[in-house]
């Protein structure tokens, strides 16, 4: 059925996105959305649409991403999941700090944050401090940053997602970078490499 098929294509979305394969991953992601929409599943709709959200971000494709998120934002509300409107500001949260404008990153991700506290989260939970970290690392406030990044990793082992881990020893291996331990560096990237081996950007 459509809705299995969008399920299908989500799953190998997100496999070719922990893989680094962007381009491929961006491709399932677009078939997830059209095969829940032709259904009308507003669910499957809204999660294969934050997904690609962060996958057509990740490639810096700003003229395809403001239309989506203006489409997701909709959807969601119509949606009235709390869970979904957590994600949708965690990962805006996310974008807003890789391009830099970090009181609009830590804001969208706080709104998240607060969300959660009602709706428990774990895998959200992570990649919202994550996002804090980022803008640690950019603000150079790396004791706060630490804070936020050994909460991260308990958080993405509490949720038993393997990419999440390794973002979070990879944040915390810039951290230790950053701040001249370069030993630690290493056995944090290492950590990292090891969990989730990759051919692809991460």
């Amino acid at each position: 059925s459509p809705a299995h098929r969008s399920d299908c294509e989500f799953v190998l979305g997100l496999i070719a996105w922990n893989e680094g394969r962007t381009e491929t991953a961006t491709l399932h992601l677009q078939r997830s959305v059209s095969a829940a929409q032709t259904v009308g599943d507003l669910f499957r709709t809204c999660w294969s649409q934050l997904r690609l959200m962060v996958a057509i971000a990740g490639q810096g494709d700003s003229q395809t991403v403001l239309p989506l998120l203006a489409q997701i934002r909709w959807n969601v509300l119509r949606l009235g999941d709390p869970l979904a409107l957590a994600a949708l500001h965690v990962f805006v949260g996310g974008m807003e700090a890789r391009r830099g404008l970090l009181q609009s990153a830590r804001r969208h991700t706080e709104l998240g944050q607060a969300l959660l506290e009602v709706e428990g989260n774990p895998w959200l939970e992570a990649i919202a401090e994550n996002n804090l970290v980022g803008v640690s690392l950019a603000t150079c406030d790396f004791s706060d940053g630490m804070i936020h990044a050994e909460r991260a990793l308990l958080l993405a082992e509490e949720s038993g997602d393997a990419a999440l881990r390794r973002a979070c020893l990879g944040n915390i291996g810039n951290l230790y970078c950053e701040s001249g331990e370069f030993d630690r560096t290493i056995e944090h990237f290492e950590r990292a490499d090891a969990l989730l081996p990759s051919s692809g950007e991460f």
